[in-house]
């Protein structure tokens, strides 16, 4: 009987290792689409064992300054920050095309470029950016870079 409570008991364990981290990567994606300070889309991909997930076809715009056109993106969350007032979200992607909107379009003298490479660390406190840990967009025709010195 004790053997039958044990394997009953590392069931329940292995089901709540894998079905809380998805509950919380679940609630994380449906602040960033009711709460974040920007327009945002995209389907729920889980990620099983982590505080990460995937937003596939993920479409965001950013006031008038840039939109992500459908692609996949990948984010990043510490657990703990979940408990906290500040989010801290880490974007990233590969092969995203972006639409530069108002004056960083004019800026860049292009509306749509192709990026090899984005990377995004954002603290997001009450809906909008506090925190800017760093931001990288690589790609053929713009490069945008400001990352922490080290």
């Amino acid at each position: 009987m004790s053997l039958l409570k044990g394997k009953i008991a590392a069931i329940v364990f292995l089901l709540a290792i894998v079905f809380i981290p998805l509950g919380f990567n679940y609630a994380v994606y449906h602040q960033i689409k009711q709460k974040m300070p920007f327009e945002a889309g995209g389907e729920f991909s889980p990620g099983w064992f982590g505080t990460s997930f995937y937003i596939k076809k993920a479409k965001f715009k950013w006031q008038d300054r840039v939109e992500l056109l459908p692609g996949d993106l990948k984010i990043s969350y510490d657990f703990f920050t979940i408990f906290r007032s500040q989010v801290r979200l880490k974007f990233e992607g590969k092969k995203l095309n972006i639409e530069l909107l108002g004056d960083w379009a004019k800026m860049q003298n292009a509306s749509r470029v192709q990026l090899e490479t984005f990377y995004a660390d954002l603290g997001i406190h009450e809906g909008e950016i506090k925190e800017l840990y760093g931001i990288e967009a690589l790609g053929p025709q713009f490069r945008f870079s400001i990352l922490p010195s080290k």
